[in-house]
């Protein structure tokens, strides 16, 4: 019987102790929302950006994107990134030499 008044002792005082940090988890559980949100509306740009959205699933970003204006703002952001890394990140010039050797492996496989 003393073990289990002991416990129960215990467990108010971590209750109490706990209590203000309540209100930083669920701070803590609304941030990690907002990120799954963000991410997955992320994932949807870069769909979107990629052409790789079938015509409803565009319908519907296209919908969302009008009710919802941080969708504006990561839909820029992420088109002017694609752009400065296209306009000016250096491709290297593959040789003719590399060309035929992997268009004989595929005729050969």
């Amino acid at each position: 019987m003393q073990l289990i008044s002991d416990i129960k002792i215990k467990e108010r005082v971590l209750n109490f102790l706990l209590l203000p940090f309540t209100f930083e988890n669920d701070k803590y559980l609304n941030m990690m929302s907002d990120q799954n949100y963000n991410t997955d509306l992320t994932k949807k740009v870069n769909m979107y950006l990629d052409n790789a959205l079938s015509n409803e699933d565009e319908t519907k970003l296209l919908h969302q994107m009008q009710n919802d204006a941080s969708f504006n703002e990561l839909l820029t952001k992420e088109k002017s990134f694609r752009k400065l890394i296209k306009n000016n990140m250096p491709r290297r010039k593959v040789s003719d030499d590399f060309i035929k050797g992997i268009m004989r492996k595929i005729k050969t496989d």
